[in-house]
């Protein structure tokens, strides 16, 4: 009984700290991002970029939040709203 215990606890504490050390994954959508897509395109992919700065500034963002971190994501377009570059980055 009391090593079932022990392991009971012991395997709390070992999944509290890996869920702090092993970051969460971003939205599996946000892989489905090509070069080249049409921004039209990439807005029915994750819906949730805000197309606001795309013609200000010539890329969107959006964020994933996870707890204490979160995901963004960056898409660069050119000038004809085709897909530049994207990159996500873990904060």
């Amino acid at each position: 009984m009391k090593k079932t215990a022990v392991m009971l606890l012991l395997g709390a504490i070992i999944g509290f700290f890996a869920g702090r050390i092993i970051p969460p994954r971003h939205p599996s959508s946000w892989k489905d991002i090509q070069i080249g897509m049409h921004y039209s395109e990439v807005y029915k992919v994750v819906p949730d970029l805000a197309g606001g700065m795309r013609d200000v500034k010539g890329l969107d963002t959006c964020t994933a939040e996870f707890g204490n971190s979160y995901w963004q994501l960056f898409v660069y377009y050119d000038n004809k709203g085709n897909v530049k570059s994207f990159k996500t980055k873990l904060y």
